[in-house]
C-alpha cells in the first residue's frame, strides 16, 4: 500500500512538499510532539507562525488517513546545504495552555474525584472525561499547594494506578490501558521486536496507612503478601482509599516485570499510547497483553513505520 498524509492548517503546496513526518504519542502528561520536514527548494513556502494549529493525519491511499491529533507550532527551522528544507516542530495543544501549568493553591473540601477533575477541566477550558470507577472516590479534604492543575490531577491519578491526559479538548482520568482500545499485532517478517519477558519484582506486598477518627489512631491495609514490603508514606483519610492505593501500587510493581522496548512494524495510524497491545505468534513469553507507553509514527516517501514501547499488563 502507498503511504498517505494530510496536514490541516498548512497550504496545499506545503502538503505536496512533505519530505517526512514524525509523531510521538506518549502516555500521561508527557509532551506529544510532531516534526514535519518540507522541501523548500524555491522559497515558495510561507513560514507558519508559532502558535499556529495544525492537525496531522497519516495512513494509506488505499484505506484513507487517520487523524493523529492537534498540535501547536513551537518552532520553524531552515536548512540550506545540498537540499533546502523547512522543519516545523509542534507539540500537543495543551502544552501552550499556560493556565493549566501555572502553580495554584486551593483547598478541596467534600468533593468527589470526578467533581475535582470537572472543576479543574472547566476553569482551563476543557471538558472532563473521568472513568466511572474513579469518579465517585470521595475526599473530605485535600490540598493543592503551589501545584499546577495538570500535576495535581496526575498526582491524584497515580494513587489509583490511573493516569491523566489532555487530548482533543478533554482532561481525561482513566485506569491504565483503558482509554484507546486495543491493537493486535500478529508476527510476520516485516516486524522486529526486542523486550524483556521477566524481571524480578522487588516488592511482594504493599502497605498503606489510614487515619481512623473513631479509634484516634493510624491503621493499615495490605495488598499482596510476603517480603519485601513497600510502605506508602502518605496517610489516607479512609480505609477505602488506603486499600485502593495499596492495590494500585502493587499492580504497578507487578506490571513492571516485563517490557517491550522496541516493536517496529508497518505504519498503523491507529496505534496510540495507553492502549492494550495484544501480541500473537511471537515467542510464548511475549504472546500476551501489554499496555503501550509510547507510539512513534515515522512517515516519508520511502515508507511509513510505527514503533511501539509497552509494559506488561495485568
Amino acid at each position: 500500500m502507498k503511504p498517505a498524509h494530510h496536514v490541516s492548517g498548512l497550504s496545499e503546496l506545503a502538503n505536496q512538499r512533505v519530505l517526512g513526518i514524525t509523531i510521538s504519542d506518549q502516555a500521561g502528561i508527557q509532551s506529544d510532539s510532531c516534526t514535519i520536514r518540507l522541501d523548500d527548494r524555491d522559497y515558495l513556502l510561507a513560514t507558519p507562525p508559532t502558535g499556529h494549529r495544525i492537525a496531522v493525519a497519516l495512513g494509506y491511499e488505499e484505506t484513507g488517513v487517520v487523524n493523529l491529533g492537534m498540535f501547536e507550532i513551537d518552532e520553524v527551522r531552515f536548512s540550506e546545504s545540498q537540499a533546502k528544507t523547512m522543519e516545523i516542530t509542534a507539540r500537543a495543544q495543551y502544552h501552550e495552555n499556560s493556565s493549566i501549568k501555572a502553580p495554584k493553591t486551593q483547598a478541596w473540601d467534600e468533593q468527589t474525584l470526578g467533581d475535582i477533575v470537572g472543576a479543574i477541566a472547566g476553569r482551563n477550558g476543557y471538558s472532563a472525561d473521568v472513568d466511572g470507577m474513579l469518579a465517585p472516590i470521595w475526599y473530605d479534604h485535600i490540598d493543592q499547594a503551589e501545584e499546577s492543575d495538570i500535576h495535581f490531577v496526575s498526582r491524584l491519578a497515580e494513587q489509583y494506578d490511573a493516569y491523566c491526559k489532555l487530548s482533543d479538548g478533554k482532561l481525561m482520568l482513566k485506569p491504565r490501558g483503558t482509554t484507546n482500545g486495543s491493537l493486535t499485532v500478529v508476527n510476520n517478517k516485516s516486524i522486529s521486536i526486542s523486550g524483556t519477558a521477566n524481571r524480578r519484582n522487588k516488592y511482594k506486598s504493599v502497605k498503606a496507612f489510614w487515619h481512623d477518627p473513631n479509634a484516634a489512631r493510624r491503621k493499615s491495609e495490605v495488598a499482596g503478601s510476603g517480603e519485601p514490603q513497600y510502605e506508602i508514606r502518605h496517610t489516607f483519610e479512609s480505609k477505602q482509599k488506603a486499600k485502593y492505593s495499596a492495590n494500585a501500587k502493587l499492580q504497578q510493581f507487578e506490571r513492571g516485570t516485563g517490557a517491550i522496548e522496541n516493536l517496529k512494524m508497518p505504519g498503523d495510524p491507529n496505534a496510540r499510547a495507553e492502549m492494550d497491545l495484544i501480541l500473537v505468534g511471537f515467542r510464548p513469553d511475549l504472546n500476551k497483553t501489554w499496555v503501550t507507553t509510547q507510539a512513534n509514527h515515522d512517515y516519508s516517501d520511502s515508507g511509513y513505520t510505527t514503533t511501539l514501547q509497552a509494559e506488561e499488563a495485568l
